[in-house]
């Protein structure tokens, strides 16, 4: 409990044992924590019997006057997760996990690389053949080392490395991650002259696993059983009771969580066994360097990654505590502008710059401030200033400013678009330099 305890907060200040008159015991501790960004301090108190947690209670000390008891019940909640199903509740067995993820790029990434930070790590890219089209998808495939109670407790962890491994790429490359999602799509089929249409379900087979695959969470399936393949349901299946409330909500009564079809025996085999493997590169040309790129990355192009990529992941694993959050805050902005943003021209630009003020708020500067400070000298401040009105206006008021809702296809006389276009190219290679300025700085201590 001591142990939870101290991995969940920033500092514990004092820890205290009482024995109760009903030959209870209570155990308090006192700490202090970062709370959704906030500082506080709290009071956590444990009664306990000789086999059981009779009580647990969490007193405020000192935080933002807007907490309230949701955040107490979340910070209570997280510590009975870690509690009863972290690495504190059992031995540790080793898993190498495999995960999956996708970017959208004519050309895949041509390499492996094998990582040793956090976690050690390979990322392993599925190499298609290029197309000559920005929407092709691409598989990239992350092996991580996992120290865990269980096959479930590994995937987790794993799965949570592969989310924030993303994010980080998405800032080296300037390429979008997602972890990979299966649905049903219309497919076009062409077979000579003739053309036909067919909903088939999306996935990724890994042959060297022997998976098919839908997404990362249940989505695991074993290609030699049969029923486990074709059914709709996999993993956990959670039922909540529920009535409800005049105030037009629910009042849940409780949840009852059960199995559907499990996989979990095969998969504790499977990833309990696999080990990273890295394929041989017999080259002894010494490899051209290349360093991460100013430039906005455009889905047309080759991916261009730093030479020094373990270095840039070895220096993020060792970076104190609070810029190491706010740089991981920032790159799952990022990730976000370039994925969902993908299509919505002023979410993404309003998102590059919610990445740009988690690190500038922890330099206790204004987003405008920042924007000097880590971009040229000669950099165009009015349309930067701009930009940062577009995004208040966008998550404020819900406006649109890149034509999302008044596209024009007559081309040739909607001069707004072109100076649009030219400004909206402009201010995504301001926000990269900056961004990639502060990592030259305060990662790379360039």
């Amino acid at each position: 409990m001591q142990a939870v305890v101290t991995s969940t907060s920033e500092e514990v200040l004092q820890s205290t044992t009482t024995d109760n008159a009903d030959k209870s015991k209570s155990l308090s501790f006192l700490t202090n924590n970062i709370i959704n960004g906030d500082e506080c301090k709290f009071e956590l108190a444990f009664k306990l019997s000789e086999s059981e947690i009779l009580g647990i209670e969490l007193m405020l000390l000192s935080g933002p006057k807007h907490f309230n008891e949701i955040h107490l019940k979340y910070h209570v909640l997280s510590l009975l997760d870690e509690l009863i199903g972290g690495e504190h509740n059992g031995g540790l067995k080793k898993y190498t996990v495999r995960t999956y993820s996708s970017i959208f790029n004519s050309h895949p990434m041509r390499d492996e690389y094998f990582i040793n930070s956090d976690y050690r790590f390979l990322i392993k890219p599925h190499e298609w053949t290029s197309k000559q089209e920005p929407m092709t998808e691409q598989i990239v495939l992350l092996d991580t080392e996992i120290e865990a109670v269980n096959v479930e407790h590994a995937r987790s962890l794993a799965y949570n490395h592969t989310r924030n491994t993303n994010a980080y790429l998405s800032v080296l490359l300037d390429v979008g991650f997602e972890t990979m999602n299966s649905e049903f799509r219309v497919f076009t089929i062409k077979q000579g002259d003739e053309f036909s249409l067919s909903r088939f379900r999306t996935g990724f087979l890994d042959y060297e696993l022997g998976l098919a695959v839908k997404d990362n969470h249940y989505g695991l399936k074993s290609m030699s059983d049969s029923d486990h393949v074709n059914s709709f349901h996999s993993g956990k299946m959670a039922l909540n009771f529920s009535m409800e409330k005049s105030d037009g909500g629910y009042e849940f009564l409780g949840v009852q969580t059960y199995d559907t079809i499990s996989n979990n025996d095969f998969l504790e085999e499977l990833f309990s066994t696999h080990e990273i493997t890295r394929k041989n590169c017999n080259s002894k040309a010494k490899p051209v360097f290349k360093p991460i790129s100013e430039s906005p990355h455009y889905p047309v192009e080759e991916i261009i990654v730093p030479t020094d990529i373990r270095k840039y992941f070895k220096n993020i694993s060792n970076l104190e505590e609070s810029k190491k959050e706010v740089f991981l805050s920032c790159c799952r902005m990022y990730n976000i502008a370039l994925t969902l943003g993908r299509n919505q021209p002023t979410l993404e630009q309003s998102y590059k710059i919610c990445s740009i003020e988690a690190l500038s708020k922890f330099e206790k500067l204004s987003f405008s401030d920042f924007m000097v400070k880590y971009g040229r000298d000669d950099f165009d401040r009015k349309l930067s200033d701009y930009f940062y009105s577009v995004r208040s206006s966008h998550f404020h008021a819900g406006k649109f400013y890149f034509d999302e809702y008044s596209m024009n296809m007559q081309r040739e006389i909607a001069f707004s678009f072109q100076e649009k276009t030219d400004d909206y190219f402009n201010f995504s290679r301001y926000i990269r330099i900056a961004i990639v300025n502060w990592v030259m700085s305060e990662i790379l201590g360039e």
